[in-house]
């Protein structure tokens, strides 16, 4: 069961760090899969999806070593833990797999990672990143909420074997699927 909640928050006015800390990390935006990635131990063919549907990850290093990355997506993102579709207007992008190595997990790389991303997305006229945060989450839910994010919406999905059902407080509301050609529900968020 995945029950999950929806967030909308605003990209940072300000920076979160000096930029001078900034140069302790290299930063790179990858629009196809490296072998760096296979740091982040995700199937490949999840990758590889994540890449066709147009994602950016936007990876930290130091001293060519693989610290952290988060990935954004424009428009559109398909859900790679279950099935689901998540359409969105254009001044937002969803963010996911935010990840950070353990011996960094305490240090100013997830900030400067999001630094790194806001500038990307103030190129490109974006106000808000959309995510999902899992219900039982309450770490993150709160770390969210402290920096501004709104929820918007809540999904449970039940599956079994290809069987799946997804429950949301957005259109479609309920949706049934039998088998894994069937996408699941499309949920569109219009008011971000």
């Amino acid at each position: 069961m995945h029950h999950v909640r929806f967030y909308s928050q605003p990209i940072s006015d300000a920076p979160r760090i000096p930029e001078a800390k900034l140069s302790r990390y290299e930063f790179t935006w990858l629009s196809q899969p490296e072998s760096i990635l296979d740091e982040l131990q995700r199937p490949e063919e999840v990758i590889k999806n994540r890449f066709d549907q147009g994602s950016s990850c936007l990876i930290a290093t130091q001293n060519d070593l693989f610290q952290g990355c988060l990935w954004l997506v424009e428009s559109r993102y398909i859900e790679d833990q279950y099935r689901a579709t998540y359409n969105f207007p254009g001044n937002a992008v969803w963010d996911y797999d935010v990840y950070i190595t353990p011996k960094k997990r305490l240090s100013i790389l997830f900030a400067a990672l999001w630094d790194t991303a806001d500038n990307w997305m103030k190129e490109r006229n974006i106000t808000n990143t959309l995510s999902r945060i899992s219900a039982y989450n309450s770490q993150s839910i709160r770390s969210h909420e402290k920096a501004g994010a709104k929820q918007i919406g809540w999904l449970i999905v039940l599956e079994k074997n290809d069987w799946q059902i997804s429950i949301t407080n957005k259109s479609p509301w309920f949706h049934y699927s039998s088998n894994s050609k069937n996408g699941g529900p499309i949920l569109h968020f219009t008011r971000i």
